[in-house]
């Protein structure tokens, strides 16, 4: 068996070419780097700072959350829903939902009940290429599948539907996955994942990726590219959240420092986007924020205010957790960007400050806290 070819990889912006001369293509590329690099930065301090059982448990939970908003909407957004093969349907959900975000997936369709769904590594362009994987165990995919995989039949009205998990990337193996099958029985809520690794896809299984799938008419470039941004920066806050809500006491500083170290690893690409040395420090600030929004298609005004710059955005980074939110969860939200950003602004010599819905943000000259 052979992985397939994949077109849709997320190929930054040459360094030389300034944000305001990028195509849609280039600025949902840039966005789906950035965001889901912060994604995983999170998911290792939460492993780092609250181990491994703890931190699989709240991916599981994450993912559910994740489930009960998108994947029936997302599911008729594809195509998926009149499909009488729910084994094949299922695979095909996750391999073009995933595989529009930027993974490398594929899926084989067996029989009539069974059909094979396999994630392959990231390539080196990608932010999900660092070693993360191999520093979990198989119980995280194991915990994934019963947030998500295994609860898909239910979803669609089949109680005989389970995910059968058999290859791990961190034990070696080429790719992590199995397959959806129809047990013809109704089953019970601790067989919907069942664990049968080294169980191998037959030979002659015709293997089909998202390039295979997916109708161009439908999903033209700039559709995918859109696609390619909802799906970083939906999956970033959800994994803010998820450390917020489930991380108790060190969940802010859990969130804070995953995104305070994506900032600055990103410091160099957004000057040679927007910056310039001619701007004042709390100028150049206020446009790296706003262009921190703009690429996650959050329209963002920056324009100068008697004691400093502001930053407007039409919404907060915090609307695109699914699900609704409260005032006091917005408000922890917004205070963690905010906190992350005041570490790139006392670099610059500067102090950030954003309001409880993370849409109003003041920038002055001059250290300080954010509140």
């Amino acid at each position: 068996m052979t992985s397939p070819q994949f077109t849709q990889l997320p190929m930054l912006p040459p360094l030389d070419r300034r944000a305001d001369t990028w195509r849609l293509e280039e600025q949902c590329n840039f966005a789906s780097q950035l965001y889901l690099q912060t994604y995983f930065a999170i998911a290792a301090a939460m492993l780092r700072d609250l181990g491994h059982e703890r931190t699989y448990r709240i991916y599981g939970a994450m993912l559910s959350e994740h489930q009960k908003h998108f994947f029936l909407p997302g599911m008729a957004k594809l195509g998926l829903d009149k499909e009488k093969n729910q084994a094949a349907a299922c695979a095909k959900y996750h391999c073009l939902s995933n595989g529009l975000g930027g993974l490398r997936t594929a899926y084989a369709i067996e029989s009539g009940t069974k059909t094979w769904l396999m994630y392959f590594p990231y390539t080196a362009d990608n932010p999900g290429s660092g070693l993360f994987a191999l520093a979990t165990h198989p119980e995280l995919i194991l915990t994934e599948y019963r947030g998500w995989h295994g609860n898909n039949g239910r979803y669609l009205g089949n109680g005989r539907m389970r995910f059968v998990s058999t290859h791990y990337i961190s034990e070696g193996d080429p790719f992590v996955g199995g397959y959806f099958e129809d047990t013809g029985r109704e089953l019970a809520d601790d067989e919907l994942v069942v664990d049968r690794r080294g169980e191998q896809p037959p030979p002659g299984l015709e293997i089909r990726s998202l390039e295979d799938e997916l109708d161009a008419n439908e999903w033209p470039p700039e559709r995918r590219a859109r696609a390619l941004r909802k799906y970083a920066v939906t999956w970033f806050a959800d994994r803010v959240r998820s450390a917020l809500h489930h991380g108790g006491e060190q969940g802010d500083g859990i969130a804070r420092r995953a995104v305070q170290y994506s900032l600055h690893t990103w410091m160099a690409r957004f000057r040679a986007a927007v910056g310039s040395e001619e701007l004042p420090r709390a100028a150049e600030l206020a446009k790296f924020i706003g262009f921190f929004h703009d690429i996650a298609a959050i329209p963002a005004r920056v324009e100068p205010a008697a004691a400093g710059w502001c930053v407007n955005t039409q919404k907060g980074l915090v609307d695109y957790v699914g699900g609704a939110q409260t005032d006091s969860d917005r408000v922890r939200f917004a205070r963690v960007i905010g906190d992350a950003w005041q570490s790139v602004a006392q670099m610059m010599e500067c102090s950030v400050s954003v309001d409880g819905r993370g849409m109003h943000w003041m920038i002055r000259s001059g250290r300080g806290i954010s509140s």
